[in-house]
């Protein structure tokens, strides 16, 4: 488990096309890379299929899905990273390698409501980033709800 420093949120951003979405640190559990993915039929088509982490069953949806923009062809390197909430844990499929930033080091944007991607992506805030990059964070509780095929 990826240890947070209370005192200073982390990022672990992902780009995707031309947008940058990022997981608060203490949502994401690890990061698999070159991840063996099984495809299930019958799946919502965000859904990549499943994988195995230690031992169990692990769903993983796609990044570029859950924003609904499906990239036609993915990259040859993609990683997964594994995300938690109080009840689920699911795995995102990214292409790009994932990278940190510190909030402190960015301007937080004002957001007036969360928002909603076309593929069930909530996001919650936004920061801007030095670069002038703007990054979405994801409301990783909230967004795993909105996959939830059956109970």
């Amino acid at each position: 488990m990826i240890k947070e420093n209370p005192q200073e949120k982390t990022v672990l951003c992902v780009q995707t096309g031309d947008s940058c979405y990022g997981f608060e640190l203490s949502a994401v559990t690890r990061v698999m890379r070159s991840p063996a993915i099984s495809p299930l039929p019958w799946l919502p088509e965000h859904y990549e299929g499943v994988c195995i982490l230690s031992g169990a069953v692990l769903p993983v949806a796609a990044l570029d899905s859950l924003q609904g923009k499906r990239e036609a062809e993915r990259p040859e390197k993609q990683a997964i990273l594994v995300v938690h909430s109080s009840e689920y844990e699911c795995g995102i499929l990214v292409g790009e390698s994932p990278f940190l930033i510190r909030a402190a080091e960015c301007d937080k944007l004002e957001c007036t409501a969360a928002s909603v991607t076309e593929g069930g992506l909530v996001l919650k805030e936004q920061y801007r980033m030095p670069s002038e990059r703007i990054v979405e964070i994801v409301n990783v509780e909230e967004t795993l709800k909105n996959l939830v095929v059956c109970e």
